[in-house]
């Protein structure tokens, strides 16, 4: 617990500092994206700061379990795809361990692939980057290693949202193709691209919400339409699984999901065009279905990783169009308080429950 309430202590300090030390840029940029510049010192060692304590988890669910088939890859690469389910992600293993055997260096790589990439989309994306920053850290903080694969092709799935944005289906379809080598679920993303690039809470979003809300007491036709897609060794958590998303998690997946809702429902005052927005708030909408599915099995929570950087840059984006003045700011800070204190309320559970457990291992010294 003292690493977790060590790394919360420094992070918050540090999104506090920049966005202390904020400037305006002097050239104006799209609308809807932040349009101040921050210290790259103070990014560098938020960004830092996460990829050791991240990377250098030694054992934390399923990081014990990728160590073992990291060592398990093959030396001989034809040997590898023979035998290999996740060609892709196996490949990239088989590249690592000729840099490095040391099951670590995955953790360490994977760390800092997720790190990079997140907070350089969130700042490329983002109406206003501290408050992203932080909400990526209470978010993902404990389970961004928890799923090594799959969030690695969410994390590679990040440019679907600007193509969702323009429409450009048939590179959105070519990309989840390519990343189904490294975890076959994102084929699930296929389908619901449709219904998230299109108007802002369009009639076959509203029906697919309606639709997961009933599997919750009638699960046979939302199993066997996800079953088939993944249908591999993943599949079979669908039938099995009976672990249940805990009710605080669909609680906090509500909160931008009502702020969408507020804002569509705002007339011509507040509603403005903002393709983004209306993109993000149709993500949300899939995001929470899923959710409310995961009550019933948590394992439908996961798909949600492929739309992980949607709450992040939803909220800090609608508040402004919501509230005006004094009270955007006012709002911004409570959300973060309230964000706060829901992972803060995370880790004791977690940690009572015995389900995290952190035991850090750097150059051979436990920490």
């Amino acid at each position: 617990m003292t690493t977790v309430v060590i790394t919360t202590i420094i992070i918050t300090v540090l999104c506090v500092f920049l966005q202390i030390l904020k400037r305006n840029r002097k050239t104006p940029i799209s609308n809807y994206v932040d349009q101040s510049r921050y210290s790259r010192i103070i990014i560098f060692l938020i960004m830092a700061t996460l990829i050791v304590v991240i990377g250098f988890r030694y054992s934390y669910e399923d990081t014990r379990n990728y160590k073992m088939a990291y060592n398990a890859i093959p030396e001989n690469i034809d040997e590898m795809f023979a035998m290999s389910k996740s060609p892709g992600f196996d490949l990239i293993q088989w590249l690592l361990r000729l840099i490095s055997t040391d099951p670590q260096f995955i953790c360490i790589t994977m760390a800092v692939i997720f790190t990079v990439i997140d907070v350089w989309f969130i700042r490329k994306h983002s109406y206003d980057f501290p408050l992203s920053l932080f909400m990526y850290f209470l978010l993902y903080f404990a389970d961004n290693m928890n799923g090594i694969r799959q969030g690695l092709a969410a994390v590679l799935l990040l440019p679907g949202f600007v193509w969702a944005c323009r429409k450009r289906h048939a590179r959105y379809i070519a990309l989840a193709l390519l990343l189904s080598t490294i975890h076959r679920s994102v084929l699930v993303t296929i389908p619901l691209m449709f219904l998230f690039s299109g108007k802002r809470l369009n009639t076959g979003l509203v029906i697919f919400a309606a639709f997961c809300c009933l599997s919750v007491f009638f699960p046979g036709p939302m199993n066997f339409l996800i079953g088939n897609i993944v249908s591999d060794d993943y599949a079979h958590y669908i039938y099995t699984f009976t672990a249940q998303a805990n009710i605080l998690h669909v609680l906090v997946e509500a909160v931008p999901l009502a702020l969408g809702i507020i804002y569509h429902l705002g007339g011509t005052r507040t509603v403005v065009e903002n393709r983004a927005l209306d993109v993000l708030i149709n993500m949300q909408v899939i995001r929470f279905s899923f959710m409310v599915l995961a009550t019933r099995m948590a394992q439908y929570a996961r798909i949600g990783m492929y739309m992980r950087h949607v709450p992040l840059l939803l909220v800090p984006m609608i508040i402004p169009y919501i509230f005006k003045g004094k009270a955007v700011l006012l709002v911004k800070y409570i959300a973060a308080v309230l964000y706060l204190a829901e992972f803060l309320l995370e880790m004791y559970i977690s940690m009572k429950g015995g389900r995290l457990v952190l035991d850090f291992r750097i150059l051979g010294f436990g920490v």
